[in-house]
């Protein structure tokens, strides 16, 4: 199950026992915020946004362990070797690759892709118009400026490691002048049905237009839309007055995951919030009686601060393995330099009330 967002049974090796509340740091082969696999039969993988390793530029790589709280190591070469046909852009990145398990048996890997579009051609110009454009300035007619479009891309393995092939066209794309952001999708199987969880914001305004939504799936291939999206939660508010005496929200909506409450049965959504700017990271939690419905903000889980000796900055990626709603892996800021780290967490339910376990 990738992310703990789809359950599936695994022959890893356990995870150590916990100690206390939070374990770690663990390594993974400098991985900053990876998303993680546990594969049946041959143990656990990460996957990381695309990235620069021993001099070469590697697409999405990969690294893996049999356990997950130690001894990770690289796998060579990029599990996405070849970009798919749409996406035109040769300089484009692929992040948040989120891997998980068929129910036919073979892998699927979403990722978060940008590229550019021109706009649509404009209607012929009229003779006057025509001889209107000898007269314009040198240097004012220049090329069409182009959109800058973000899609969500599906790609098939036969094994967790790839490699893997795209498909001809995206999962998702948007379009227009907002240059909505559309990342970080997430797999998710619950109730016997399919979905996908993805962030979708404004660039140019994500504090206030942070959301996140639901789409149902197909079972067999995951790439078939049933339905719209479900809308599962904006920002909850959290204003500051500035010196001018106006009052903004620097909270938004990111790393996310959803699970079911072993002891209200409620759906849980866990999701990362505050201004990356600033180190403000924390990890939340909502709640809502249907999969489907309204979100409700409940709490904080993890912020910044020190717990039993264990010093947390900025917490993020929180997932959850094999559908364990007690074990949630995450990462926090580390050190000088910031490097980002993974720990693990564990968890218990007081009613609707999630806290940590130690």
């Amino acid at each position: 199950m990738a992310l703990a967002l789809y359950s599936q049974s695994t022959t890893a090796k356990p995870m150590s026992p916990p100690q206390k509340a939070i374990s770690g740091p663990v390594e993974i082969a400098g991985f900053p915020d990876p998303n993680i696999l546990a594969a049946k039969g041959s143990g656990f993988y990460a996957f990381a946004n695309e990235r620069h390793i021993k001099g070469k530029n590697v697409t999405v790589p990969v690294a893996h362990s049999g356990q997950v709280d130690t001894d990770w190591k690289l796998v060579n070469g990029s599990v996405l070797e070849n970009l798919p046909e749409w996406v035109k852009d040769s300089d484009t990145v692929i992040g948040s690759p989120d891997v998980s398990q068929l129910s036919n048996g073979k892998y699927v890997m979403y990722f978060s892709v940008a590229r550019d579009e021109p706009k649509p051609e404009q209607p012929q110009p009229t003779k006057y118009q025509k001889r209107s454009t000898l007269h314009k300035e040198p240097g004012k007619q220049g090329k069409p400026k182009e959109n800058r479009q973000h899609c969500i891309g599906i790609a098939y393995s036969s094994h967790p490691a790839g490699p893997y092939v795209p498909t001809d066209q995206p999962f998702h794309c948007t379009t227009g002048e907002n240059s909505d952001d559309l990342i970080n999708p997430k797999s998710v199987n619950l109730n016997s049905s399919r979905y996908l969880l993805y962030k979708n914001d404004s660039s140019a305004d994500a504090a206030k237009t942070s959301r996140l939504l639901l789409q149902e799936v197909d079972q067999n291939e995951g790439k078939s839309h049933v339905g719209k999206p479900f809308d599962l939660i904006h920002p909850y508010p959290q204003e500051k007055t500035g010196q001018n005496g106006t009052k903004t929200s620097d909270h938004r909506t990111d790393g996310h995951a959803i699970f079911q409450n072993p002891a209200t049965q409620q759906y849980v959504l866990v999701y990362v919030t505050g201004e990356p700017k600033t180190g403000g990271y924390q990890i939340d939690y909502a709640t809502s009686a249907t999969l489907t419905g309204k979100f409700e903000h409940q709490g904080t889980i993890l912020q910044t601060g020190d717990y039993s000796g264990t010093a947390i900055t900025s917490p993020g990626s929180p997932q959850f393995m094999n559908g364990n709603p007690t074990t949630m892996l995450f990462t926090s800021e580390q050190g000088s330099t910031k490097h980002r780290q993974l720990f693990v967490a564990h968890l218990k339910f007081d009613g609707q009330k999630v806290e940590l376990d130690g």
